[in-house]
């Protein structure tokens, strides 16, 4: 669901700047010549080129893990690098392969710019609300992805969108083309984008997969509780949407959209709702 998304240790960095020029020590590595290679191609996509810009704004690094697989991705939050699968440039001759990576890729860009926003360290939320952002921003990672393959089919790059619509997040991609038909300019003015990120309510699993890794988190951080300060009294607003949809060519293509309705609630796993009950029980020993 999350794209195999991982906190883990990671290998060498080299920033993504020098990804996007190609130079040729990058060439002389055959995974970064690949990398490259993918991120030459998302350049065709305004969103992501957009996204990519802010990368190199915030200096960003990129770091390949062997122990990834294609559709797994991660990020580390303290030296601000996207961890990506060991690949090689003949793996993306094939538009299977290559649509797989790209979609990979643009979700792991989207990820490290959320995560690097910090909001898996939001200890000061309430824990439903805590659940809820993860929620959201998860949601908006897929949308986003879904605009990127969209802007890539257009430009002549269909593999990512293929492989989307082949995928289990498929309904996401015939939702966002669907909006299209009523309203033709809904890719370019965020109006697609707004109905991908609803849809990926409509299947259960996703919110329940993403609860299940907030949970985690909350646990994580209640064991480092004397380290972290948890102060979980504050409440989702609307700087916290704002910045959901940051780094974005739409970014108010949520605006008005009631996110704390009742379409966009989880904890529909009864395992959830319990290890829910145990950290609330757990949180009322923590000092005033």
């Amino acid at each position: 669901m999350f794209s195999g998304y991982r906190y883990i240790d990671c290998l060498k960095q080299v920033s993504i700047a020098e990804l996007l020029e190609g130079t040729p020590d990058v060439y002389e590595v055959p995974v970064l010549a690949a990398v490259s290679d993918l991120f030459a191609i998302l350049e065709d996509s305004p969103t992501a080129s957009l996204m990519m810009d802010e990368l190199c704004s915030y200096d960003f690094k990129f770091s390949i893990d062997p122990t990834l697989e294609f559709e797994e991705n991660g990020f580390q939050s303290d030296i601000v690098a996207i961890l990506f699968p060991d690949i090689r440039p003949s793996d993306i001759k094939y538009q299977k392969n290559q649509g797989r990576l790209i979609i990979n890729l643009v979700s792991a860009i989207r990820r490290g710019l959320k995560a690097n926003q910090g909001y898996r360290e939001r200890f000061d939320l309430v824990p439903q609300d805590f659940l809820r952002l993860n929620r959201l921003v998860e949601a908006d990672i897929d949308a986003v992805t879904a605009q990127v393959c969209w802007e890539l089919r257009t430009a002549g790059q269909p593999a990512a969108w293929r492989q989307l619509l082949a995928g289990d997040k498929g309904d996401i991609a015939i939702v966002f083309s669907n909006r299209m038909t009523d309203a033709p300019l809904a890719a370019f003015d965020g109006k697609a984008l707004r109905a991908a990120f609803r849809q990926w309510f409509a299947n259960p699993a996703r919110p329940d997969h993403a609860d299940r890794a907030a949970l985690e988190f909350l646990d994580m951080a209640f064991a480092l509780r004397t380290a972290l300060k948890m102060k979980p009294e504050n409440r989702l607003d609307e700087n916290d949407l704002r910045r959901i949809q940051k780094s974005l060519p739409f970014p108010s293509y949520l605006n008005d959209m009631n996110v704390m309705g009742r379409w966009f609630d989880g904890l529909c796993d009864s395992g959830n709702r319990a290890h829910l009950d145990h950290i609330i029980s757990d949180l009322k020993t923590l000092p005033r």
